[in-house]
């Protein structure tokens, strides 16, 4: 196909999934911000989480011996209808940069990933909404006794938007900061493969403001201490039985005079199966129940179904179809209301064109349950990526997000928001 009719294809093809699609979901929990070459965050519940294999499209990097170096810079400018999520929009264009740069290791006896990454946003409109996240993680898995151990850290630095799910109507994004550091071991008996695991993160939030209103957030800062165990039997190579046990205690920092504790202990139990027959078809589904029990007798105990599935279809080398669905009792981030069942799905369509473009269109919802509330937010995405060379690429992108508000008794229960996103962005890499 000529170039020019290629740059025609393109175009409308790209506004055509504009204004065919409506909605979908940026569902994306915290820790899935973190590359998923890292060993230690490649898994859920000890069990490897799916991905594309995106061969052409990785950054070469530089070798040095054993490892590799992986540097980027990313540079775009765009506009955001609604910066403060408010149900009077107001709007600002926007100047986002983002470094990152990565080290990886590839080897049997033992594999390393680490990553450093900063992301900046500047509101030119709204300079008070700027802000700047950055997180740091490295992980290693070394064969030992048998088995594989795999340890890995991460420190995150980052901001909660009002379109974030259970995000408070704050005057500006919260920022927050996670320490985090888990440990599994995997060892294989015959047909079965056992994966205990533990993990501690600690949460510390920075204080905000509610319609001009100062408002600590210390009641938020905790301590969370996970331990488990995971298990796969094989009933073929491709096909097994999953299982996942896990207990969570959750310990407050800071209780005000008078207030109940909102520590907790949390109990989940998953079932499920997964499948990877060839290249096409891969899936891994798990479903149960969680509990969680508070100290305190003020607040009652909840047990609720929960989920986690993936599904990633691959109809050809440069087609791929993937979805995701996620359901848990999280914490709430409103101070009354103590806990949320979190629901999240997310599918995402990924289609490569002539070997240097890449159409991407992503969808799906989000839920939080409270005690006679929900909060609901839609998400629709699409990005066209085109490769200029193995070093440089352009992408333009447009989200669109719905939410209700509702959940505090000062916000309307009616109080739809809407947003608009769009950016074109330049990467570059060695």
């Amino acid at each position: 196909m000529p170039r020019t009719s290629r740059f025609f294809f393109l175009g409308a093809l790209f506004l055509g999934v504009l204004l065919a699609c409506r909605a979908t979901a940026n569902a994306q929990t915290v820790f899935d911000q973190l590359p998923q070459t890292i060993p230690g965050y490649d898994a859920r519940f000890g069990i490897p989480l799916l991905t594309r294999a995106q061969t052409r499209l990785r950054d070469l990097g530089i070798d040095l011996g054993p490892v590799s170096v992986l540097p980027a810079v990313e540079a775009g400018i765009g506009y955001d209808s609604n910066v403060r999520g408010s149900a009077h929009a107001q709007g600002s264009a926007i100047a986002a940069t983002q470094a990152t740069l990565g080290i990886q290791r590839d080897d049997p006896g033992l594999m390393l990933g680490g990553a450093v990454q900063i992301n900046d946003r500047r509101y030119l409109d709204t300079p008070e909404q700027s802000h700047t996240n950055w997180s740091a993680s490295l992980g290693g898995a070394m064969q030992l006794g048998g088995g594989t151990l795999t340890v890995a850290a991460a420190h995150l630095a980052l901001h909660q938007e009002r379109t974030d799910l259970d995000a408070l109507p704050s005057d500006t994004p919260v920022g927050f900061q996670m320490d985090d550091i888990r440990a599994s071991y995997s060892y294989r008996f015959n047909r079965l493969t056992l994966v205990p695991n533990i993990e501690f993160t600690i949460y510390r939030f920075a204080n905000t403001s509610i319609f001009g209103i100062p408002a600590s957030q210390a009641y938020r800062d905790r301590n969370a201490a996970r331990g488990g165990i995971s298990g796969r039997y094989e009933l073929s190579p491709a096909n097994g039985l999953l299982f996942a046990l896990r207990t969570v205690e959750t310990r407050y920092v800071q209780t005000a005079p008078g207030a109940p504790s909102r520590n907790s202990t949390d109990g989940v139990m998953l079932v499920g199966v997964d499948s990877g027959e060839g290249e096409m078809w891969r899936y891994s589904v798990l479903a149960g129940m969680q509990t969680r029990h508070f100290s305190a007798p003020q607040f009652q105990a909840r047990t609720v179904p929960v989920a986690d599935a993936q599904l990633l279809w691959q109809p050809s080398g440069l087609t791929s179809v993937s979805l995701r669905l996620t359901r848990a009792i999280e914490d709430a981030a409103q101070e009354s209301l103590v806990s949320t069942v979190a629901t999240r799905a997310r599918l995402v369509v990924e289609h490569e064109y002539a070997r240097d473009f890449v159409v991407q269109v992503s969808g799906g919802a989000q839920a939080a349950e409270y005690s006679g509330s929900t909060r609901t937010s839609l998400n629709f995405g699409a990005r066209a990526l085109w490769v200029v060379n193995p070093n440089m690429r352009l992408s333009l992108s447009y989200d669109f997000t719905r939410w209700r508000e509702g959940i505090l008794d000062t916000t309307p229960q009616d109080g739809m928001r809407l947003r608009n996103l769009a950016m074109a962005t330049l990467r570059l890499t060695p």
